[in-house]
């Protein structure tokens, strides 16, 4: 088996950073040191497992495309993204189905902790078709449509600071997804929108 690789990127790499996650296995670890990345597409993880995203320092990648999101995790499982701060570059004033800030779809395990994730995009995170989503300890604001926006998903949203979202946590589908901790305040829309699962959605407070 071969031991686990830690690849660092400078902001100077910020082109090749797609090909660094392309060729990352199990274990490894992605490293982006202080800066700002400018990017012209999402930065994709797909179809990988045990793989950690890491910012040092102060990190913030700036998409210019509205219609991806700016990091996305697909097929994926055991991933965590920590530490980084992501947003588009010209973001549309209103929701006009534009690109998530995280979305992660048709994965598992997925970790996103201690993030800064300044809306710029329909949510700040997008979860769809996802098994054990943990969301801990990120700022989660200025997102045109929710700040965690989940869609036959299961997991657990808490201790995070979510503000001046149009709405703070949407559901549709499926979902098992328990709140807890979360500091909410100046959202514009409602708390939840229901949906026909909403009992089975929310647990604890």
């Amino acid at each position: 088996m071969a031991s686990a690789e830690v690849y660092r990127l400078t902001p100077a790499q910020a082109e090749h950073a797609q090909s660094v996650l392309d060729r990352v296995e199990s274990g490894d670890t992605v490293i982006f040191e202080r800066g700002t990345y400018r990017t012209r597409s999402a930065l994709l993880l797909r179809e990988k497992s045990g793989v950690e995203l890491r910012g040092s320092g102060r990190v913030e990648i700036v998409l210019d495309n509205l219609d991806e999101a700016v990091i996305e995790v697909r097929d994926c499982q055991n991933i965590r993204i920590n530490g980084l701060r992501a947003r588009h570059q010209k973001p549309n004033r209103e929701y006009s189905c534009e690109g998530a800030v995280i979305a992660v779809r048709d994965s598992q395990q997925i970790g996103i902790s201690r993030c800064e994730l300044n809306g710029c995009g329909a949510a700040g995170v997008y979860a769809s078709r996802v098994k054990d989503l943990i969301v801990f300890d990120n700022r989660i604001f200025n997102n045109t449509f929710a700040g965690v926006w989940v869609s036959d998903t299961t997991g657990h949203v808490y201790k995070n600071h979510l503000y001046d979202n149009a709405a703070d946590f949407i559901t549709y589908g499926n979902c098992d997804v328990v709140l807890s901790g979360n500091k909410v305040e100046k959202n514009d829309g409602n708390s939840f929108l229901r949906s026909e699962f909403f009992d089975q959605v929310v647990r604890g407070r």
